[in-house]
């Protein structure tokens, strides 16, 4: 019941009673600052009793300076005559620290005049072990946070990003907190287009969002990260405040990515290649063949020289995409890198004019690789085509040669190699340079910078299958303006190299002797026929390879010599040559092919008695070959 403003208590109950039973811990100090009161929870709180305290200053009860003779409370509500609250630590009797919540307020007597002080204070011992733990909690999160290799930021509404971790201060620089994401991370002045911001997507539906994207770090470097945006908290309506955003840096993938895709892409356009110049080379087959037979029957002719000029010339480009699917026969065997480039030298010198200064700078040690030197000189040949045509006013050409080791950490780094050492072969030019879309397109047959007519787009793309053949590594680093570096690199081996061995040349040479022909193309069996049957041999047909078998088991007494084509219906050649080997194991034979298979690869292409010939065949290596092997008893 409430009289004149004034709280009436229950009969019998004092205020006095209500005080001592309060759970806070109260007490009252004359101005002189003096205790008058002290109820149970501060005889809780500070061990000291109720009779033992009253009487005292409270410096000498509390033992904490908000309680000393000029108390900091007692000025503040003197001069603020107003509540004051703070935190403090007293030093209970028997010398315990004990953390405190104190508030304190003025006591008035009925003139309006100070008459002494309320206290009111409570323990927070235990809220003070749980904010102990709980920051102890968040130090542990945060340090978690800022360990992980992710990057992560929060945003609120206003894409302002609130915090970040480590790895983000590190990749787009300390000052973000407080920035806008889109042009922290983006560069941009407004949200990102055109597909719709994340942050804003989860912001807008409070569900998980996640892409891929670019982003640009503070050095102005590209990394591609995949994201992830989720609600990191939500007001009391449910709704998004702030969004967290976690991203993978994928710019590794990525690029291993790109690499497989043009791998791939390289393999498929050398597949194409590969079954064109086998088409091709059939054609070739006859034209080149019958081409020389006629020659050799009517002697020097102006247009037959022109038609046997062109053809060869046809010849070439399909070697050329030959060389580029590392389908091409080669015969490598071990050479000295540095010795094949100073035997280059001169003729490269003719090849890029006198405007051009070529400068070599070979590494003192052999660098001895299985390779075959006509290929390496080819290589070398289209990289100073290329380098002349890059520097029309002329410049300069360094020839460099090194070992390198390819390690784990390389593969790793670059996404290719073996581990081993390498020759290294650099070519550079002081040229004109590429784009980078140019350089992503050099080396697919048929690309070329040239004006139509001025150059097949063929030269690069066989050096690259050269190299690919070779088990070696190309690189290409070029800048518009700055010129062009080629690096190749071709495994060491441990050997002596071999010496080349000149061939004699060996006029056309006749016989008498029995030879089975199987080859599934009709004009190329009819060329090879009639150039043998020209020359004394007799020539017994087959269109395939179970067509082959049927013959060879009718003439078995009588055959000689095999002449098998690769690759045909039924079986192919291999397969005819082991059946027959069976019945025959003196029988010696000759591969005709297109291009190399992994057939010859699988069962090897050098074991005595075969012999393999590349189409377009000419006459005269048909008849130098055929004599030879019947001549190899």
């Amino acid at each position: 019941m409430k009289t004149n403003n004034l709280i009436e208590f229950p009969v019998g109950v004092s205020a006095s009673a209500i005080l001592y039973s309060l759970p806070n811990a109260v007490f009252f100090t004359d101005t002189q600052m003096r205790i008058v009161y002290f109820n149970a929870e501060a005889e809780k709180i500070t061990e000291f009793r109720a009779h033992e305290a009253c009487g005292m200053y409270c410096k000498d009860v509390m033992k904490t300076e908000m309680c000393e003779t000029d108390c900091i409370v007692k000025k503040a509500l003197d001069e603020r005559q107003n509540i004051f609250e703070t935190e403090t630590l007293i030093k209970n009797a028997n010398g315990n620290i004990v953390p405190v919540i104190i508030s304190a307020s003025l006591i008035r007597n009925t003139e309006g005049k100070i008459a002494g002080y309320l206290y009111s204070f409570r323990d927070i011992t235990s809220l003070k072990k749980v904010e102990i733990a709980l920051r102890e909690s968040e130090a542990k999160l945060e340090a978690m946070l800022h360990s992980i290799s992710d990057h992560m930021s929060m945003m609120d509404k206003e894409l302002n990003i609130i915090w970040a971790n480590e790895i983000a201060k590190e990749i787009f620089g300390s000052d973000i907190i407080g920035r806008k994401c889109y042009e922290a991370y983006h560069g941009r002045n407004k949200p990102c287009e055109p597909s719709p911001c994340l942050t804003l997507k989860t912001f807008s539906n409070g569900k998980i969002h996640k892409h891929e994207t670019s982003v640009i770090d503070k050095n102005g470097n590209i990394h591609y990260f995949h994201c992830t945006a989720n609600v990191a908290l939500r007001d009391k309506n449910g709704e998004p405040l702030t969004v967290l955003e976690i991203s993978r840096d994928v710019t590794e993938q990525k690029k291993l990515e790109e690499r497989l895709l043009h791998s791939q892409k390289m393999d498929a356009i050398g597949q194409l290649a590969g079954g064109i110049a086998h088409d091709f080379n059939n054609l070739l087959t006859a034209i080149i063949g019958y081409g020389n037979l006629l020659q050799m029957n009517i002697g020097k002719n102006f247009e037959l020289d022109q038609i046997l000029s062109a053809s060869q010339r046809a010849a070439s480009l399909t070697q050329a995409l030959l060389a580029f699917s590392r389908k091409q026969i080669i015969s490598p065997k071990p050479v000295n890198l540095n010795e094949i480039i100073r035997s280059s030298e001169r003729l490269l010198s003719r090849i890029i004019g006198e405007d051009i200064e070529i400068l070599v700078d070979l590494l003192e040690k052999d660098l001895i690789i299985m390779a075959d030197v006509a290929q390496i000189d080819q290589i070398l040949m289209n990289l100073a085509t290329n380098a002349r045509d890059a520097m029309p006013d002329g410049g300069k050409i360094l020839i460099h040669t090194n070992v390198i080791t390819i390690d784990e950490l390389y593969v790793s780094a670059h996404g290719y190699g073996v581990p081993g050492e390498y020759a290294e072969l650099s070519f550079q030019d002081t040229g004109c340079g590429m784009d980078i879309k140019t350089r992503e397109k050099i080396f697919e047959p048929f690309f070329t910078t040239k004006e139509l007519g001025k150059g097949t787009g063929l030269g690069l793309a066989t050096v690259y299958g050269i190299v690919k053949q070779h088990k070696g590594y190309i690189n290409v680093y070029s800048e518009l303006g700055k010129g062009t570096l080629f690096k190749i690199y071709f495994p060491l081996i441990k050997s002596k190299p071999i010496e080349n061995v000149q061939k004699k040349q060996i006029d056309m040479p006749t016989g008498n002797e029995t030879i089975l022909i199987a080859e599934d193309d009709i004009q190329v069996r009819s060329f090879i026929k009639n150039t043998l049957e020209k020359f004394g041999y007799t020539v017994l047909l087959a269109s395939d390879g179970e067509d082959a078998m049927k013959i060879f088991n009718e003439n078995n007494d009588k055959i000689h010599l095999l002449i098998l084509d690769v690759l045909m219906p039924k079986k192919d050649g291999k397969e005819v040559y082991e059946e027959i080997k069976k019945i025959r194991p003196e029988i010696k034979a000759i591969f005709i092919s297109g291009y190399i298979d992994n057939i010859l690869k699988k069962k090897g292409v050098t074991e005595n008695g075969i012999y393999i010939i590349q189409k377009p065949i000419l006459p005269q290596e048909l008849l130098i070959q055929v004599r030879e092997m019947l001549d190899n008893v």
